[in-house]
């Protein structure tokens, strides 16, 4: 179990496995939008400065894209190009559920969840990738 806040407070959950089909049963190429999984990040510009929540299918794409200033207007307008926190789920849907429900969430809840992994706020991009 983890602690993981709500909108009204912290609460633990049990983490649970993906789409239920076995490893090696299936071929990618048959796999719908929705099952191929997706990643939450965090991206911000320094230790505890502005923070940006996005949900993608691929990770070093978006994150290349942010740095070319090709992602979002506001990573582009707030220089935010370190990788602070980055969460897998097995499938997009649950991805983008998770993005939403963190994005509700206070700002030091926020912070919390990215100290957790990474506590000196450093670019994780090599890290994770």
């Amino acid at each position: 179990m983890d602690l993981y806040p709500t909108e009204q407070g912290p609460r633990q959950v049990t983490r649970t496995g993906g789409n239920n089909v076995a490893r090696g049963s299936y071929c990618a190429e048959k796999l719908s939008a929705h099952e191929k999984g997706g990643w939450v990040y965090l991206m911000a510009d320094r230790y505890r400065g502005t923070i940006y929540i996005g949900v993608t299918s691929n990770l070093a794409a978006r994150i290349n894209q942010h740095r070319k200033g090709e992602g979002s207007e506001f990573v582009k307008r707030y220089g935010l190009k370190r990788l602070v926190y980055a969460e897998r789920h097995d499938r997009i849907i649950d991805a983008i559920k998770r993005e939403k429900a963190v994005k509700k969430w206070r700002r030091e809840w926020k912070i919390r969840l990215i100290e957790e992994q990474n506590p000196d706020w450093l670019d994780r991009f090599g890290d994770i990738l």
